[in-house]
């Protein structure tokens, strides 16, 4: 019995997705639950539109038979294997009282966390022992994975233990699109303040004085809808801008595949827009912050930045100069599939 747990479902950000598309690929190789304190209505409808195959294998608490005998399943199972990326206390207790096979996929950075940001440098005795006692129940689990280089420095460095580094993030390599369609220049993400939606929006501005035609569009939701609105009203781009909200996933292709490029300057050492883009081969402008391979830099598919406008106005420029080889581009994408992810974990638990 294969169980993937997450503590709720509320909102459907990269974080969210990152987990869907992870449980698909384990459901399409073995029978396995998707266990979730909360899922909000939001979240079941999107699962049921866009991740059908895993929407039966759904559970949350309710009053009823069959949630009774998958808690018996999931507490007495001998052979079961669990894995969880939020809701580290429920499966630290499991671990320790019924010793199943967990396995940690901890795809969050400390010093990023939109949350709770520790400042590395600044670290008082509280957070010492915090991370020391973190650092403990972490190296309790049968196995711990990161997503980046950079996330295992930190876990290193911090928990003292260093966890496995596996790649994962496109759903279905199957899927790899090409087209010239080159209509608007995108946003993609949450609008929340880390991800800088306000620098693309002012980088635009300077884009626009020389391509007056040219739109950006803003897909997504959040706190900084208003504020955002109110930049693009100062910046006087109201006819070239266009907000969408939360899209559902065929919009949101339907967006990438007609976009010049696509800004994600989240503040974080991983980003799933990132790929979404390069699986319809648009190329990308990217915070500083995240860790990417240099191959897709090399051959122009991805161009870093520093989160300031001047520096993001330079790598756009630069970037959409350059030419990109379509084979060159799919061929690198192999390394970075969920089903390879998951076999990479299967054969690392199974040693």
């Amino acid at each position: 019995m294969f169980v993937y747990y997450q503590r709720k479902f509320v909102q459907i950000g990269g974080s969210e997705i990152f987990a869907l598309s992870f449980f698909e690929e384990v459901n399409s190789h073995k029978k396995c639950f998707l266990f979730s304190l909360y899922c909000s209505e939001k979240c079941k409808l999107y699962i049921k539109k866009n991740y059908n195959s895993i929407y039966k294998r759904l559970i949350t608490p309710s009053f009823s038979l069959g949630f009774l005998r998958f808690c018996l399943s999931f507490l007495f199972k001998k052979n079961i294997k669990i894995y969880f990326n939020y809701g580290l206390h429920e499966m630290f207790f499991l671990r320790m009282i019924f010793l199943r096979k967990i396995i940690y996929l901890a795809h969050d950075m400390f010093s990023y966390d939109e949350f709770k940001p520790i400042s590395i440098k600044n670290i008082n005795l509280l957070t010492k022992v915090r991370l020391k006692i973190l650092g403990i129940v972490e190296n309790i689990f049968s196995d711990v994975f990161v997503l980046t280089k950079k996330s295992q420095k930190e876990r290193l460095r911090l928990l003292n233990y260093k966890p496995k580094v596996f790649n994962a993030a496109i759903r279905n390599l199957n899927s790899f699109k090409h087209n010239n369609n080159k209509k608007f220049i995108l946003s993609l993400g949450r609008l929340e303040k880390k991800k800088n939606v306000d620098l693309i929006i002012k980088t635009f501005k300077k884009i626009n004085k020389t391509n007056p035609k040219l739109k950006l569009h803003i897909c997504g939701d959040g706190s900084q809808m208003k504020n955002l609105k109110e930049i693009v009203r100062i910046k006087k781009l109201i006819n070239n801008v266009s907000f969408f909200g939360f899209v559902s996933e065929k919009e949101k292709k339907l967006q990438i595949k007609n976009s010049l490029c696509i800004y994600c300057l989240d503040k974080a050492d991983f980003d799933l827009v990132i790929w979404e883009a390069l699986l319809q081969a648009k190329p990308v402008i990217c915070s500083n912050t995240m860790e990417i391979d240099s191959n897709f830099i090399k051959y122009n598919w991805i161009a870093k930045s520093k989160l300031n406008v001047n520096n993001i106005y330079r790598a756009t420029k630069i970037l959409l100069k350059k030419k990109r080889n379509i084979k060159v581009l799919k061929k690198l994408l192999n390394d970075y599939t969920f089903k390879n992810y998951l076999n990479k974990i299967e054969l690392n638990i199974n040693k």
